[in-house]
């Protein structure tokens, strides 16, 4: 998943693959990174994020 937040618009690519109507939103000028894993039935979830990077917009 590539995550591309650029002014108030937000692009997303999963698995390499563009997905249409960017979203627009311009109620927040910045913010932080976050994640969340949840499991349907309430039972205890394990998840393990790797090769994240943050890098700047040129």
């Amino acid at each position: 998943m590539q995550v591309i937040a650029r002014d108030n618009t937000i692009l997303l690519y999963i698995n390499g693959v563009y997905q249409p109507a960017p979203i627009q939103d311009a109620t927040l000028d910045t913010g932080n990174i976050g994640f969340l894993a949840s499991s349907d039935k309430g039972d205890a979830t394990n998840v393990v994020y790797s090769n994240l990077s943050v890098y700047p917009l040129a």
